[in-house]
């Protein structure tokens, strides 16, 4: 928000300050309380929080949730998963594909985050309608 308030403030208030160009985000990805890496990096996020031999709880919930970044049930729900000895893989998407703007779909952001380089979850938990 500061930088759109800057942006705002040199284009239209005349102010002599900077905004940096905006940055993409991530169309889906996955969600953890402590990883701060690439949320699109799923190999990162599996060697830093999976498990072998665990059982695994996929969560999926929607983008715009990641985009404001208020993660107070997301967090919840991954520490009670891993504290039942569960490995928690929450992964962001929209719920639907946007053709305009050629957003990946639903299913293809389960694929690529969920199904991708560990045995299949033994469950799956959605928070999306």
């Amino acid at each position: 928000m500061c930088n759109l308030f800057r942006w705002l403030g040199r284009a239209f208030g005349g102010l002599s300050c900077t905004a940096e160009p905006p940055a993409p985000l991530a169309w889906n990805g996955v969600y953890h309380p402590a990883w701060a890496g690439d949320p699109e990096d799923i190999a990162g996020y599996l060697g830093a929080h999976y498990v072998e031999g665990r059982p695994t709880v996929g969560v999926i919930f929607y983008r715009s949730e990641w985009i404001t970044g208020d993660f107070t049930y997301h967090t919840a729900l991954i520490r009670a998963i891993e504290a039942e000895g569960m490995n928690a893989v929450a992964v962001f998407s929209n719920a639907y594909r946007d053709e305009r703007v050629e957003s990946p779909t639903l299913m293809e952001a389960i694929e690529k985050n969920i199904f991708a380089g560990m045995e299949r979850p033994t469950s799956m938990l959605s928070s999306a309608r």
